[in-house]
């Protein structure tokens, strides 16, 4: 098992088994174990479809609902926005799923530091998977 925080909620994490696909939520108030200074991964939903984000075995992997997706090949990614839905497709597997809410206006926004990917699963899952530092560097444990 490995330890994984949720993209959408902040201090929410749960333990996520590979294997299985089986995650396991704790909320805000419970504290992470010990033993595992750094989370291995993200989980998130994308419309109604659960996706988890992480490395396991030195490898980036992608779940989406129930079906595994490794990383290591370097598979085409793409993300496209039209109007009020999304689309995240892996190599030959895609979602469909409702554009997240963002604000429209700059001005209004109290992050000003945001990028649009920390709104959108799908997107981050993307601009990682196209930058080859942050492919190589994302998830990596203190001890790796």
């Amino acid at each position: 098992m490995i330890t994984v925080q949720s993209f959408d909620h902040y201090g929410e994490w749960a333990r996520f088994e590979p294997a299985t696909g089986s995650l396991v939520i704790h909320g805000r108030h419970q504290p992470a174990p010990q033993g595992e200074p750094t989370p291995s991964g993200h989980y998130g939903r994308l419309g109604d479809v659960l996706a988890v984000f992480y490395r396991y075995e030195e490898d980036l992997r992608l779940r989406i609902g129930d079906q595994e997706i490794e990383l290591g090949s370097s598979p085409e990614a793409q993300h496209e926005r039209l109007e009020d839905r999304c689309r995240l497709t892996i190599g030959r597997t895609s979602v469909d799923y409702t554009a997240p809410a963002v604000l429209i206006d700059p001005s209004e926004d109290p992050t000003p530091f945001a990028e649009p990917e920390d709104f959108d699963f799908g997107l981050f899952v993307v601009s990682v998977l196209r930058s080859p530092s942050r492919r190589t560097a994302l998830y990596l444990s203190e001890h790796s």
